[in-house]
């Protein structure tokens, strides 16, 4: 997710100096290209990693799923499901 952010940054920050040129379009938006739907990031790291790439998502309805904690939860599957991070909630979130 990082590098996808610093792709976007970099595409905006071309964009921006070189106006008169064809715009660069940033990588998570061309592989969202001719999709439609939802976008949901699901992470193990806090909801902020996965909202790195929100800019560059384009309007669509745009959702960041974190485990903003440490230490609740004796298992991994514990931790996902106490955070509403597990397949359960990330079904969810694409409805």
């Amino acid at each position: 997710l990082t590098e996808l952010r610093r792709d976007g940054l970099a595409a905006e920050r071309w964009n921006l100096l070189h106006p008169a040129e064809e715009p660069r379009v940033p990588y998570v938006q061309q592989c969202l290209q001719g999709h439609e739907g939802p976008v949901v990031v699901a992470t193990d790291y806090m909801k902020i990693v996965g909202d790195q790439i929100r800019p560059f998502i384009n309007g669509r309805r745009f959702t960041a799923l974190g485990t903003d904690g440490f230490g609740r939860s004796d298992t991994r599957e514990s931790l996902r499901t106490f955070f509403e991070v597990d397949r359960h909630f990330i079904v969810l979130a694409a409805l």
